[in-house]
């Protein structure tokens, strides 16, 4: 069996997968990994062993190439039984912090949309409206908690 890292990013993932039966390339491509690392981690899978290419005839189609794990492979996973249920929550935990960065960036950009318009709006505007004063003191209250919290730190 050649030399693998199991660690390398969508490798047990696509083992994990193939724990459930045989798979095709575009039933792997859900696992949000590039197509290329996806190609990458199957190469490598099936040098070491852990993983063969097998045809599929499905209703008198063109017959199809699906990925299946062998005996080793099988053996492999069963040494990860005991971190697996761990891996999969941590994953998906990793999956709602990335969501909520994404947010938290929306958020962040509309505040400086907001203030952005403040300024433009101050700067054209000598009466000043009611808009730009609600904008000033909402960024004025953001920049007060901004600064509590850093002199709490």
């Amino acid at each position: 069996m050649d030399e693998i890292n199991i660690t390398e990013k969508g490798f047990i993932d696509i083992l994990l997968m193939l724990e459930d039966g045989a798979k095709s390339f575009i039933e792997l491509k859900s696992l949000d990994f590039s197509p290329s690392t996806i190609l990458v981690r199957l190469r490598k899978a099936q040098q070491a062993g852990l993983i063969k290419e097998e045809l599929f005839s499905e209703g008198g189609k063109k017959p199809k190439i699906k990925y299946v794990l062998t005996k080793q492979g099988k053996n492999l996973l069963t040494q990860y039984l005991p971190i697996k249920d761990k891996y999969l929550t941590l994953k998906e935990e990793l999956k709602r912090l990335e969501k909520e960065a994404k947010k938290k960036e929306r958020e962040m950009k509309l505040l400086l949309t907001s203030v952005s318009k403040f300024s433009y709006t101050k700067v054209h505007d000598k009466k000043g409206s009611k808009h730009a004063q609600k904008l000033q003191a909402y960024a004025n209250k953001e920049a007060n908690n901004s600064l509590s919290f850093h002199k709490k730190s």
